[in-house]
């Protein structure tokens, strides 16, 4: 059996089947008291009701992430029951675990890298990871780039005025 999700936007989400609906449980998109339709019979129920579905015994705090559509919805004229609100995109995402932070990483291992050596290289390295991390979402990659961005600096300025020392002897 298939159902739509009723969204906190008045949009229907779906259908989806009980297995997927567990999903978005487990992800904490859908609510106990979240509003579904069945598919063939228009029969709308909380969630809590449908068989099948596994909620936990505390429900997860709602996310209040982006709003995104499952498909095609559905425009409904009733006020919207809170408890639901999509993902950025569409069910199923494979890879959505990704969240940049090995990109993290390897963004500031390359940092402290070219702080000791090749600046040019190692923090063009870090730069790229920071913002690889950064476009999948992860808030630390802005800082990252500005501290590999910042690590270049001081190494090229510290080797140019350790440079002219050196020639003045």
């Amino acid at each position: 059996m298939r159902y739509f999700v009723i969204g906190d936007d008045g949009q229907k989400y779906g259908p989806a089947d009980v297995p997927t609906l567990n999903q978005w449980i487990t992800d904490g998109r859908l609510l106990a008291t979240t509003i579904v339709e069945n598919e063939a019979t228009g029969e709308r129920m909380s969630a809590q009701a449908v068989p099948g579905l596994n909620f936990p015994i505390a429900a997860p705090p709602q996310s209040s992430g982006p709003v995104g559509n499952y498909g095609a919805p559905a425009p409904m004229g009733s006020p919207a029951p809170t408890g639901y609100v999509p993902p950025a995109s569409a069910y199923p995402r494979p890879g959505s675990s990704d969240n940049g932070a090995k990109d993290l990483q390897q963004a500031w291992i390359f940092c402290v890298l070219g702080l000791l050596c090749c600046p040019i290289i190692f923090n063009t390295m870090g730069f790229l990871a920071a913002k690889r991390a950064e476009e999948k979402g992860n808030p630390g990659g802005a800082t990252a780039k500005i501290a590999n961005i910042i690590a270049a600096l001081i190494s090229i300025i510290s080797g140019v005025i350790f440079s002219r020392i050196g020639a003045g002897r």
